[in-house]
């Protein structure tokens, strides 16, 4: 499976290989695990209308994507919530009660009922996104800000390397940064003594911190 999600008692998985054939539509749930062990069976399984990209999740539901419609699922049925999908599974993150992903038309933000879009003030920058590069799109929520890496982009005939989308929550307001290297992935890590820090990881497998002075360039 190239996706994995576990939700209540049960595993979830995702865009599936099964006995060599893949089933890319196909989400399997397993068993309920409360006996202490999980078991599957061929026949349980949904058939989404495209290909599953990944999962995520808000409040006591879980939800799964493709890149053009987003669904409540779980072992008992999936409920279509959204003509909008995510991109990649490394683009949707869950804060307090939404979930926030991307794809080629903007951001968006659901709270389980329905999908709504949140980027029009920054629509440009997503129509400069090259369509090789819409697969590398990945977004974390660090304190009340929603940070989205969409990466190369040409804007007004000017071309911007690795560019980070900034929205602050609170202020209802965009900004736009660029890092010195490529992210693959964002994700926010809490330390020892409680201290929540952004990070990002690079396609020569290094991991870098968020705002320091080496990687975190400039913004304008």
């Amino acid at each position: 499976a190239k996706f994995i999600s576990s939700h209540e008692t049960r595993l979830f998985l995702g865009n599936v290989d099964v006995g060599g054939t893949t089933y890319p539509t196909r989400y399997y749930f397993s068993s309920s695990g409360t006996g202490g062990s999980l078991s599957w069976n061929a026949n349980d399984y949904y058939v989404l209308p495209n290909i599953l990209t990944g999962w995520g999740k808000v409040g006591e539901s879980q939800l799964v994507f493709t890149e053009y419609e987003t669904f409540r699922a779980d072992a008992y049925d999936k409920k279509l919530i959204g003509n909008v999908g995510a991109i990649s599974n490394t683009i949707a993150t869950t804060k307090n009660n939404w979930c926030v992903f991307a794809n080629r038309d903007g951001a968006f933000a659901t709270n389980g009922a329905d999908v709504q879009k949140f980027s029009h003030a920054v629509d440009d920058y997503f129509e400069g996104i090259t369509k090789s590069a819409l697969s590398s799109l990945t977004g974390a929520v660090k304190g009340d800000h929603y940070y989205l890496f969409i990466g190369d982009i040409t804007l007004d005939g000017e071309t911007i390397s690795n560019v980070v989308l900034d929205y602050d929550v609170t202020q209802n307001k965009w900004s736009r940064y660029s890092l010195g290297e490529n992210a693959r992935h964002l994700h926010t890590f809490i330390d020892s003594s409680g201290n929540e820090d952004l990070y990002f990881g690079n396609d020569d497998g290094e991991v870098w911190k968020m705002f320091s002075v080496d990687i975190w360039m400039r913004n304008w």
